[in-house]
């Protein structure tokens, strides 16, 4: 069986994505979070790692990725920091 990404809409990942952006554009760092529950658990690193490789892809023209996806627990987390401006 292939795992399916979790129940995500596609409007509240425009709208997070829009969130991180706008933060992102006013010189902020990001963590972009998804959490698992229970057997959701078990795929974490495949699907949640394609979930926040999406987002850092979305958002590379304002920022790059700060550092590798970390798992904290039921977590996995991703910093994304602003480009510096030449």
């Amino acid at each position: 069986m292939t795992p399916t990404l979790p129940p995500l809409s596609p409007l509240f990942f425009q709208v997070r994505r829009r969130a991180a952006t706008k933060f992102l554009e006013t010189g902020h760092r990001v963590k972009v979070t998804v959490q698992f529950r229970g057997r959701e658990q078990a795929h974490a690193d495949l699907i949640g790692s394609e979930l926040l490789r999406q987002m850092a892809a979305d958002v590379a023209g304002v920022a790059v990725a700060d550092g590798p996806v970390k798992r904290e627990g039921p977590r996995l987390l991703k910093f994304l920091r602003p480009k510096a401006e030449k």
